[in-house]
């Protein structure tokens, strides 16, 4: 098949194109050739594909007609003698025939995935690597003719595989010398051939053997398995175990078989470090006439007659896991299409139930036990965990609910609910009695039930509870800034967010004191909103202070930080609040509409673009709509998202924008909530979360609107002096005058200049990661320390990526205690 292939590239490198290209060709050999075998298996079953390049002209007539033959030049020929006989041609010397023989070799693959199958397609690029191994190593007194697939392969196609290689060779060769040949030069490139295995599926064959030999076709292997119950509930099977019980069910088993069958092996199928079901490959040997159904029925028999034994010598390998075994056998059929399920269950009790962490995990891994040892033996118990409730100690509860989780047949799958509930509720009163032990005066009353339940449909209900952070040893002039008071409560959202009760969804931590202006520092009153099942609302004050004092070394450190040297000695309580002296928000806290200016900033766009006043408002209005509305803390109602109007020039310009011809794109805009008084201090921070957090989200939407010019774009966020903002007249989106962002002018004639500086922290836990929260925190304080000392109106961004690691936590700041 000639092809003419046109490429177009620099002219110095026309001249490895032919190489390049003969190389490309040569790597797809076999893959072409089992893409001729797919379209048609009988004519290209043992095809061979070569490639190589040819001078166009010499094959083709480009002019599209039919090349004539050449006219040979006319030769001097000597007048032939009529007189004289023609020479005869020599008698060669007589060589030995040549005859054909077909030898019948196979290939067997232990320790493949047993789910895996040998597809046609994998099967033939085997054969073709195997033909051309033998073309390259075979014999010189043998040629090869051909590698065909035998059939009547094993359950996955590689145990075994065999094939029949036809040679040719001389007469008076032995067939066994020849099969000797044949099998020599597989065995030296069995290492090629097993990588070239392992490339097709390595998943599959990651641990696999490859061995070889002559085609048997007594032997025969079957998949068996092996379920253990009773087992302790944290045993993991090592492989050392693993390889013992292997060696102990082929002893056993070798001695209990039916006379008529041979034990040849048993290996382990694979499934990592699970004991049940336990997967075995058993490889037997039988007399000629005998079935595969037959060989499998004496298998299942002589299992069963050796299983006492089997269990005596597994006990002996480890008496306390194994201390009440029972094992039993059956067939395994792994190409069996299996599938995990979740089902929601959860025990009732009859009376609250102070239950600490270690007695919880006693329970669960007692169910996980009592479901390994009764489950259907179709299923598999993956695991089974708190589905949500109990997380802190010593929480009085009524309820624990299980996710556990079953693997099984897909076939199976309805019914696994139904398996599961029949388990625990035949084995309640066992579940009743473990738990009552675990604590036998105060619970030897208490009553358990089992159920089903769906986490959607259990009855929440909206908690509000008022709590105080009660500070020691603090100066009696000290005030709490605004700022400080709006971080130490972000700090303790972040705290509740990350370790609360799994039962309880925090919605709000706000401050519950009356006005913004510095206060106190005696105390902080806070509100804690959480919804949470109401069977749950007498316990989830306990969660919420369980939180605060668990924390409470890292909120006090926390409060240090904003000012060591006033603050070094202080010590911190939390404390419920009487809810009579909370100034309680919703309705009866001051309400006001504040305006936050944040900037998005398009980078990686083409220099020179301009963005259309419609794109513009299609951008403000995704932002508005599909980021604010949905995603903004609940304590601010969202009024508008609207343009700020300068230019399109970004704050913080980059030379490397320029270098490669690519440029940022700033949008400011004003964001303008409607909230408490008290939640004006971090109205910024909760805005810039949720820009932060979806900035890749903006990306998208960009790009719909003009992919070629924003088809790398990046966006990042940041916030601005909104004294920079000009929302005059002349400002819509141009370059003109009107002190927009980046224009260089502040009102006051004053130039602005920008400096970029870097914070580098030491000592800090590897992995740390700065939450935006306190990132805002740190730039705030830096702001006012700046302000104070030079007495001007500045801005602090942050010009850094959204997530950045740092080399210190937060109490760290403390080092930065002078201004330079």
């Amino acid at each position: 098949i000639p092809l003419r292939i046109t490429l177009k590239g620099p002219e110095d490198a026309s001249q490895f194109a032919p190489s390049l290209l003969n190389n490309i060709m040569d790597d797809f050999r076999v893959e072409l050739g089992n893409n001729l075998a797919s379209l048609d298996w009988t004519s290209f079953m043992n095809v061979d594909v070569s490639t190589g390049t040819y001078d166009f002209n010499q094959v083709m007539d480009t002019t599209g007609r039919p090349t004539r033959n050449p006219t040979r030049r006319p030769r001097n020929q000597p007048t032939r003698n009529p007189t004289k006989r023609p020479t005869r041609n020599p008698t060669r010397r007589p060589t030995p025939s040549r005859g054909q023989s077909t030898h019948t070799v196979q290939f067997h693959a232990k320790k493949v995935a047993p789910s895996y199958t040998l597809s046609s397609r994998d099967r033939t690029s085997i054969i073709g690597f195997i033909k051309v191994v033998l073309e390259k190593d075979l014999n010189p007194s043998l040629e090869l003719i051909e590698v065909t697939y035998r059939g009547g392969g094993g359950r996955n196609g590689l145990r075994p595989l065999p094939l029949d290689i036809t040679v040719k060779g001389p007469d008076n060769t032995p067939d066994d010398i020849k099969l000797g040949y044949i099998l020599e030069a597989l065995e030296d490139n069995r290492v090629d051939i097993s990588q070239k295995i392992k490339n097709l599926n390595r998943n599959a064959f990651q641990e696999f053997e490859l061995s070889l030999g002559p085609h048997d076709p007594t032997v025969s292997v079957h998949d068996v398995r092996l379920s253990f119950k009773n087992v302790a509930p944290r045993y993991t099977l090592s492989s050392s175990d693993r390889t013992s019980i292997v060696g102990i069910v082929q002893d056993i088993l070798g001695k209990n078989l039916d006379p008529s069958l041979q034990m040849i092996d048993v290996e382990y199928e694979g499934g990592g470090n699970k004991l049940s079901p336990l997967p075995l490959a058993v490889t037997v040997k039988g007399p000629d006439e005998s079935s595969p159904e037959v060989a499998l029925g004496y298998i299942l028999e002589g299992l069963e007659e050796s299983m006492p034994e089997i269990v005596r010598k597994v006990k002996a390998l480890n008496r306390n896991a194994f201390k009440d075994l029972s094992v039993s056998s059956g067939q395994f059929d792994p190409t069996l299409k299996m599938e995990q399920s979740e089902h929601m269950v959860q025990l009732t009790f009859t009376e609250g139930y102070r239950l600490s962490r270690d007695d919880r995990t006693s329970i669960i891994d007692y169910v996980k036990k009592l479901m390994q040892d009764n489950l259907d033996e179709s299923l598999e118990v993956v695991q089974v965990v708190n589905a949500g409730g109990g997380n802190n100690g010593n929480s009085p509860i009524r309820r624990l609910p299980l996710r556990i989780t079953v693997k099984g047949p897909d076939t199976k799958s309805d019914l696994a609910l139904a398996h599961v509930m029949a388990v625990l509720e035949e084995k309640d009163k066992e579940i009743e009695m473990y738990v009552k032990s675990l604590d036998w005066d105060e619970l030897k009353s208490i009553g358990i039930s089992v159920e089903a339940f769906d986490p959607d449909a259990v009855e929440m209900e909206r908690m509000e509870h008022p709590v105080q952070l009660t500070f020691g040893n603090v100066p009696s002039t000290y005030r709490l800034d605004p700022v400080d008071r709006a971080s130490i409560i972000l700090f303790v959202k972040e705290l509740m967010d990350e370790h609360l009760d799994e039962s309880l969804e925090l919605i709000s931590v706000t401050y519950a004191g009356s006005g913004s202006r510095r206060s106190d520092a005696q105390s902080l009153p806070l509100l804690v909103k959480v919804d949470g099942p109401a069977d749950e609302s007498d316990y989830a004050l306990v969660y919420v202070m369980k939180v605060l004092e668990d924390h409470n070394e890292e909120i006090e450190m926390m409060f240090k930080s904003l000012d060591w040297d006033e603050l070094k000695n202080v010590s911190v309580s939390p404390e419920t609040s009487d809810s009579n002296s909370v100034t309680i928000p919703v309705g009866e806290q001051e309400i006001e509409v504040t305006e936050i200016p944040v900037q998005l900033n398009l980078n990686q766009i083409p220099n020179g673009y301009r963005l259309s006043p419609a794109d513009r408002a299609s951008i403000i209005r995704f932002v508005k709509e599909e980021l604010m509305d949905k995603h903004l803390d609940e304590s601010l109602e969202l009024i508008s998202v609207r343009f700020a109007g300068g230019n399109t020039r970004n704050l913080l310009s980059s030379t490397l924008h320029h270098t490669r011809r690519l440029a940022t794109l700033s949008i400011p805009l004003r964001v303008a909530v409607k909230g408490p008084v008290s939640e004006k201090d971090y109205a910024l921070s909760y805005v810039m979360d949720v820009l932060e957090d979806n900035e890749k989200e903006i990306e998208r939407f960009v790009e719909t609107l003009d992919w070629n010019s924003f088809k790398d774009v990046t966006v990042d966020v940041a916030s601005y002096h909104s004294d920079l903002v000009s929302t005059g007249p002349g400002a819509g989106g141009g370059s003109g005058p009107g002190g927009g962002p980046g224009s260089g002018a502040g009102g006051d004639g004053m130039d602005m200049t920008e400096h970029p500086v870097e914070l580098k922290f030491s000592d800090v836990p590897p992995g740390y990661q700065l939450s935006p929260a306190n990132r805002a925190a740190i730039i705030r304080y830096i702001q006012k320390l700046i302000e104070e000392k030079l007495e001007k109106s500045v801005q602090v961004a942050y010009a850094g990526t959204r997530r950045t690691l740092l080399s210190s936590m937060l109490q760290h700041a403390r080092q930065l205690d002078t201004f330079s």
